[in-house]
């Protein structure tokens, strides 16, 4: 049995008025070859728009929504859960969740990177990650994509270092849709 996650209650009430959010679940098995990871998240991707904007009713305005936006932070965030931590023990989990006033992304690997207080502390209050570059797994790195994607386009970021899950906010109005 997967154990799944939920969103803290701070988040909840910013995403929500009464409402339950839609959830979704997805689980990224690990071992692909770098080829099969690019296919798979291009397919992920355009159906998780597909999905956020008939949630909201905006599918015959899709051309006018910045989905780069929407779109940059799970795709780096996912890109960094294959990317950092390749000898995975479980598989990556992914969460959705859509209220009336925005969206939360929740993201969990087997590593302990979002266990640490000071990942926390350092994502929460979106303190830049120093850009250095360096060879990881036989890959060249720059460690911008945090400073460049996740946080610009994520209204509100909380850590759960118990689960160590990154949970990722971002309201209506961010995104280009409107109320």
């Amino acid at each position: 049995m997967i154990d799944l996650f939920y969103p803290s209650k701070r988040i909840l009430e910013t995403i929500c008025d009464e409402e339950i959010p839609i959830t979704t679940y997805i689980l990224f098995q690990t071992g692909r070859k770098k080829e099969q990871e690019e296919k798979l998240m291009r397919s992920f991707l355009t159906g998780l728009i597909y999905q956020i904007m008939d949630n909201y009713n905006c599918i015959t305005k899709i051309n006018q929504i910045d989905t780069g936006k929407i779109l940059s932070v799970p795709m780096e965030a996912i890109k960094n859960c294959f990317s950092h931590n390749p000898k995975q023990i479980e598989p990556i989990k992914f969460g959705l969740f859509m209220g009336s006033k925005g969206i939360c992304y929740g993201f969990q690997d087997s590593g302990n990177y979002f266990k640490s207080k000071n990942t926390k502390k350092i994502y929460e209050h979106k303190i830049p990650i120093i850009k250095n570059q360096s060879i990881e797994n036989g890959n060249q790195r720059f460690r911008v994509g945090v400073t460049n994607f996740i946080y610009p386009y994520s209204d509100l970021i909380e850590v759960d270092t118990k689960k160590g899950i990154l949970y990722c906010v971002q309201l209506k109005e961010s995104i280009g849709m409107i109320k």
